[in-house]
């Protein structure tokens, strides 16, 4: 839960997918269900897959823009609130 004055960052995301891949499609799908848990969803990034470096964090979704083709691509924007600690292997 997002408490005014405690820690938490904000953050936002573009995802870009090939709509003829089901698991991107079911992906974007879960960001646009009611059933999100009471308290925010785990994200995680992954800075460089090669060393490991992640970070995680729990993250409350705020807005989801309307995606855009671009060709074969197709473009989904995603802002979230963090709430809590970062953790991760930086």
């Amino acid at each position: 839960t997002y408490i005014e004055g405690i820690r938490g960052a904000t953050g936002s995301a573009t995802v870009l997918y090939d709509p003829d891949d089901s698991g991107a499609v079911q992906f974007l799908n879960s960001i646009f269900t009611d059933d999100i848990p009471e308290n925010g969803s785990s994200i995680e990034f992954y800075i460089n897959t090669s060393l490991n470096k992640v970070f995680a964090a729990s993250a409350i979704v705020t807005q989801v823009s309307t995606t855009v083709s671009v060709g074969d691509v197709v473009a989904c924007s995603v802002n979230f609130q963090i709430s809590g600690p970062i953790s991760g292997i930086f």
